[in-house]
């Protein structure tokens, strides 16, 4: 009976807690819908407005005219890019991905990392624990429900190191290489 209710237990943890991520992880969302702001910071538009320019002209823009003397593009434009592929392939509008992207890429690092205390042998309650504060933190929290330049080789540099761990060390090689076309900062 008892090993029945751990076992009942065990798989309520195992849908409650990703669950609380997605709630944690959609409920600033739904916030800036409400107050009319459905992307928060400028470094957010500002990915927004390339990945519509890549879309527009099927190429990487050189210059940002919007900056005071049209220079040259500042940022790596590895997420802009990312954005604007779905766009470009299955017609999907960039400003409804540029919000859901960066929710589907936290839950899946909560995922990874969930692999990540397994590939460990964490004990079950101290793995329930450190989900647990993985999902209420700040640095998660904002990560992952503003697009920025992080939420792509936070996610790499997890599944490059689960990869590893499961001796994949060729593609752990290869997704590892891909973070530079990120952001450069985030390799090193």
């Amino acid at each position: 009976m008892k090993n029945q209710k751990s076992i009942k237990l065990e798989n309520v943890k195992l849908i409650a807690i990703p669950l609380l991520c997605m709630v944690v992880l959609v409920f600033p969302l739904i916030l800036r819908e409400i107050n009319g702001e459905p992307l928060a910071e400028d470094i957010s538009y500002y990915h927004t407005r390339i990945a519509q320019q890549i879309s527009d002209k099927l190429w990487l823009p050189k210059e940002d005219n919007y900056l005071y003397g049209g220079r040259m593009m500042p940022l790596i434009p590895g997420l802009a890019t990312f954005l604007a592929v779905p766009n470009l392939i299955f017609n999907i509008p960039i400003n409804t991905f540029s919000k859901i992207l960066p929710i589907l890429i936290g839950v899946f690092s909560f995922l990874i990392f969930f692999m990540l205390l397994q590939e460990f042998k964490v004990d079950k309650r101290l793995t329930d624990i450190s989900l647990f504060l993985l999902v209420i933190s700040p640095p998660f929290i904002y990560t992952f429900t503003t697009l920025n330049d992080h939420i792509i080789p936070v996610f790499l540099i997890l599944l490059s190191s689960l990869l590893y761990l499961r001796n994949k060390k060729f593609f752990s090689l290869m997704t590892f290489f891909l973070i530079p076309l990120f952001s450069i900062p985030d390799a090193f």
